[in-house]
């Protein structure tokens, strides 16, 4: 934590591990349609309820182990464990299709946009969660959340998309209607092969048999396929705190722009520019005593959130943006 800290940053402002961390690996959570969704469930190792947080991506769960590096750069959940001994469960799922979860992957499909209502849901219930669950993650895992609040599950209070594309033809694949397939085709074959390769076969029929370069191929027009994936702001109806950074403008970057000009509820939008690697945010969360909200919005989760690199601030409000002039941090 130290290292994406500036040197005058008064540590001892930063909340304090109170918990001891439980896991509960591999449940499996049937959703609307029968399909078993696997996660891992990590929570305060004693009594009482908690707020969630909530992360589903492709990237398979059981490789949280792997080092934050950018040879993993895959590592997008933050550091689990930071959360959960600060009071925080936090449940970690397979999408539909990959790791160990059944059904089969359709990047972002209505099935799997359906299951995030559906966990959300299942969380809140649990013995241990006190009702509010919120959204954490980058790239995958950051635009899975625009889909997950435009379904309006009941017990979601407030995501953090970062990095987050919300419209998957224009910000991922056809760029101004030009078609650019390098980052596809790299992602996918990856993608695929750390599903077959990494673990020993023999593998399920299921597993990665859906050809997602050959679907964006039979769609090079904006059409129904794409309407699925292009998130709705309109139908979001919690906080958000977008969060972007200048040189992902191939990726994430408008996503996170269009979310914070279109979205009609309290927001916040930080955009950072500089190095980072996997957990090394450029930002701090920070639970407080006095238990106010992401961003200084009311969500129930408590949480706020402050700018940690000198030239990434948040001072902005609702509808505004401060971008910080400062300086590149050199070194790590």
């Amino acid at each position: 934590m130290r290292s994406i800290l500036t040197d005058d940053f008064p540590e001892s402002k930063l909340s304090q591990p109170q918990y001891r961390v439980k896991v509960e690996r591999d449940i499996y959570v049937k959703m609307r349609d029968g399909i078993r969704v696997a996660v891992d469930v990590y929570r305060p190792d004693t009594q009482g309820t908690f707020p969630a947080l909530y992360a589903s991506s492709c990237y398979q769960k059981d490789l949280v182990y792997l080092p934050a590096v950018s040879t993993f750069h895959c590592r997008e959940t933050n550091d689990i464990e930071w959360f959960v001994q600060r009071g925080y469960a936090y449940v970690n799922a397979d999408a539909r299709g990959t790791g160990k979860a059944e059904g089969v992957w359709k990047y972002h499909s209505q099935a799997e946009q359906s299951d995030h209502y559906d966990l959300i849901e299942w969380i809140a219930e649990q013995s241990w969660c006190s009702g509010r669950v919120g959204m954490i993650g980058e790239s995958y895992y950051g635009s899975a959340q625009w889909f997950a609040a435009a379904m309006q599950p009941p017990h979601l209070a407030t995501i953090i998309p970062f990095d987050a594309g919300a419209d998957m033809y224009r910000d991922v694949v056809y760029h101004g209607g030009l078609l650019g397939m390098g980052f596809l085709t790299w992602w996918h074959f990856n993608l695929r092969a750390n599903h077959l390769y990494d673990l020993p076969g023999p593998h399920p029929p299921n597993v990665m048999k859906w050809d997602m370069v050959y679907e964006v191929l039979k769609h090079p027009a904006y059409d129904g396929f794409w309407k699925k994936r292009s998130a709705d702001f309109k139908k979001i109806k919690v906080p958000v705190y977008s969060i972007g950074m200048w040189h992902k403008i191939g990726l994430h970057l408008r996503g996170n722009l269009m979310g914070f000009e279109e979205l009609k509820m309290p927001k916040k939008l930080l955009v950072c520019y500089g190095e980072y690697v996997g957990m090394k945010w450029p930002f701090l969360i920070r639970r407080r005593s006095d238990w106010r909200c992401y961003g200084g919005m009311t969500t129930g989760l408590k949480i706020t959130i402050q700018g940690s690199w000198r030239n990434c601030q948040s001072n902005s409000s609702s509808g505004t943006v401060r971008r910080s002039t400062g300086q590149k941090r050199n070194g790590p």
